[in-house]
């Protein structure tokens, strides 16, 4: 059987995951968390993917957003843009989360 040996890399998970919430609104415009309903994950730029049934539970709830971890506090982001593809369980979700990252294949 052949051994893999792998390098020791520490990495912030919540850079490249990121929390797909239902959110009530209360009258002074403050966000709470109702429910998580999946995660996304940056592809690049400010262009996330998820599955297509997240962003679907997601528009039946009216109000969500992604959530970030910024400075050990979650911030919700507001989603301007989607595109689902119905036909893989995919969606693309357009977000500005500046310290998102995308993950790398490589040696």
């Amino acid at each position: 059987m052949a051994k893999v040996q792998m390098e020791s890399t520490t990495f912030k998970v919540f850079d490249y995951v990121f929390p797909v919430i239902s959110v009530n609104v209360s009258a002074n415009g403050e966000r709470k968390v109702r429910d998580v309903l999946g995660t996304a994950f940056s592809i690049g730029g400010d262009v996330f993917l998820t599955a297509g049934h997240v962003v679907r539970n997601a528009q039946e709830s009216q109000t969500w957003d992604v959530s970030a971890l910024v400075d050990d506090k979650w911030l919700a982001h507001d989603i301007p843009e989607t595109e689902l593809l119905d036909d893989h369980d995919l969606a693309l979700i357009r977000v500005s989360i500046e310290h998102a990252r995308a993950f790398q294949l490589g040696n």
